[in-house]
C-alpha cells in the first residue's frame, strides 16, 4: 500500500476537521456568544492542542497504526485500550446524523426531495468511494477540499467586509458576559480534534515523525482560523436576535446579497462540509479501530482487506451503523449529541500515555524532539494539559440534558462491563 505524504494527510485532516461542526454549531455559539464568537473558536483550537500536546508528543515519537487503542493498550493496559475502543465504536452513531443533515441542506433547496434517500444514498456513496481504498477516496476529498473552502472562504471574507459598525463592541463580543465565550469554547472542542485523528494513520505515513507533526499542526491552524473568521461573519451582518442559534443561511442572504450565492454558500459550504466529513470520516474510523480488531475485540474477519488494502468488512459495520438509525427513524438529534460527549471521553483516554512513555521506549523518547528528561516534569505535563481538557469536558456536560447524561453514563458503564469480560480473549 502506497505511504501517505504531507498533502495527503492534510487532504484528510481537512475532511475531517472542516466538516458539519461549523456548519450546524456555529449558529448556536452566535447565541452563546454573539460576535465573540469567533474568539471562542480561537480559543478552542489553542485549547485543544495545548490539552491534547501529550497524545501529539506520543503520536510523532512512536507512530502507530490505530494510534489511540494502540498507546491506550500498550502504555496504560487492555482495559484502558478496550475501552478507548469501546467508546470510540458505539459513539459512531454519529454517522447518521451526517446523513440526516446532508438530506436537510439538499430539502432547503429542493424541498419536494425526499430526504430519506437522500440521507442513506450519501452515506452510500462515500462507503463504495473507501472499499476502493484510501488513495481512491483522497483523490475525491481533495476535489471537495477546494470546493468547501472557496463557499466557507468567500462567506468569511464578503462577510467580514459587510460587518456592522457595532460588530465589536464589548455588548457584542460579551452578551453574556466571559461565562458566554467559555460556554461556546466547551461546545466547539469537538470540531477540532481533525487534526490529531491524523495519528491514527501513523503507520501509513511517509517519514512520519516529521510528517505527522507538520500535517496535524497544520490542519489545526488552518481550521481554526477559518472557523474565527467564518463566526465573526456569520455573527456580525446582521443584528443578535436574526442570527443566534440560526443557520449560517440567513446571514448568507445578507452577505452575498442574492439567491445564487445562498446557493453557491449551502452547496459548496454545507453539503461539502459534511460530505467531506463523511468521506475522511469512514477512512479515520477503519484506521482506528484495526489494531483493536485484529487483537480479538471484535471478530478478526473485520479486518480482511480486499485488493485495494481497504477493510471492506470493517467499513460495512460502519456504513451499517450509519444507516439502520436512519431507517428506523430514531431520534438523530439526541444520538449526535450522546456521539459528541463520548468523542469527548475517548479523547482522553489517550493522553495519558505520555506520563509511561519514558519508561516504555526509552531509546525513542530520548531521540524524540519533545524529550524531557525528568519523569516528574513528564508526569506534571500530562496532568496539567489532561486537567484543561478534562474542565472543558465538565463545562460541556453541564448544557446536557439529564437524559443525555444518564445515556452516555449507560454506555460507559456497558462498555466497561464488556470489556471486563472480553480481556481474557485478548492477544498480548
Amino acid at each position: 500500500m502506497n505511504k501517505l505524504g504531507f498533502k495527503e494527510l492534510v487532504t484528510i485532516g481537512l475532511g475531517i476537521i472542516i466538516g458539519g461542526g461549523v456548519i450546524t454549531l456555529t449558529g448556536f455559539g452566535i447565541g452563546k456568544t454573539d460576535t465573540g464568537v469567533g474568539l471562542a473558536y480561537l480559543l478552542a483550537g489553542l485549547l485543544f492542542m495545548l490539552s491534547m500536546l501529550p497524545t501529539l508528543i506520543v503520536g510523532v515519537t512512536i507512530p502507530r497504526t490505530s494510534y489511540s487503542y494502540t498507546v491506550s493498550k500498550e502504555m496504560l493496559g487492555p482495559v484502558y485500550g478496550g475501552m478507548f475502543l469501546m467508546i470510540f465504536f458505539v459513539g459512531r452513531i454519529i454517522m447518521a446524523f451526517f446523513g440526516v443533515a446532508f438530506a436537510d441542506y439538499i430539502s432547503s433547496i429542493f424541498p419536494s426531495v425526499p430526504k430519506l434517500p437522500v440521507a442513506l444514498g450519501i452515506i452510500t456513496l462515500f462507503y463504495i468511494l473507501n472499499i476502493f481504498g484510501v488513495q481512491a477516496a483522497t483523490k475525491i476529498q481533495k476535489f471537495l477540499n477546494v470546493l468547501l473552502i472557496l463557499a466557507l472562504g468567500s462567506f468569511a471574507i464578503l462577510g467580514l467586509v459587510k460587518l456592522r459598525p457595532d460588530a465589536f463592541t464589548a455588548a457584542r463580543l460579551f452578551p453574556n458576559g466571559f461565562g458566554g465565550i467559555i460556554s461556546a469554547t466547551a461546545m466547539f472542542m469537538f470540531s477540532m480534534g481533525g487534526g490529531l485523528v491524523l495519528l491514527e494513520f501513523g503507520g501509513s505515513v511517509e517519514n512520519p515523525q516529521k510528517t505527522l507533526l507538520r500535517a496535524a499542526l497544520t490542519v489545526t491552524a488552518i481550521a481554526t482560523l477559518l472557523f474565527a473568521f467564518v463566526g465573526t461573519a456569520g455573527a456580525g451582518v446582521l443584528p443578535y436576535e436574526e442570527v443566534a442559534n440560526k443557520p449560517l443561511t440567513f446571514a448568507a442572504k445578507t452577505i452575498y446579497g442574492h439567491q445564487a450565492g445562498v446557493i453557491f454558500f449551502v452547496i459548496g459550504g454545507a453539503l461539502m462540509a459534511i460530505a467531506t466529513t463523511i468521506n475522511s470520516s469512514l477512512m479515520w474510523y477503519c484506521n482506528t479501530m484495526l489494531k483493536g480488531v485484529e487483537d480479538g475485540w471484535f471478530p478478526k474477519a473485520f479486518a480482511k482487506t480486499n485488493k485495494y488494502g481497504s477493510p471492506y468488512i470493517l467499513l460495512t459495520v460502519f456504513w451499517i451503523i450509519g444507516i439502520v438509525p436512519i431507517l428506523l427513524g430514531a431520534d438523530i438529534g439526541m444520538l449526535s449529541t450522546v456521539a459528541t460527549g463520548l468523542a469527548l471521553l475517548f479523547y482522553l483516554i489517550p493522553n495519558f500515555a505520555l506520563i509511561n512513555l519514558p519508561k516504555k521506549y526509552p531509546e525513542e523518547w530520548k531521540a524524540s524532539r519533545f524529550y524531557i528528561k525528568s519523569q516528574g516534569a513528564v508526569t506534571a505535563l500530562t496532568l496539567f494539559c489532561s486537567a484543561i481538557f478534562i474542565a472543558l469536558i465538565v463545562y460541556n456536560f453541564l448544557s446536557y440534558s439529564p437524559v443525555v447524561l444518564a445515556i452516555i453514563g449507560g454506555i460507559f458503564a456497558l462498555c466497561f462491563l464488556y470489556v471486563l469480560w472480553r480481556k481474557k480473549y485478548i492477544i498480548k
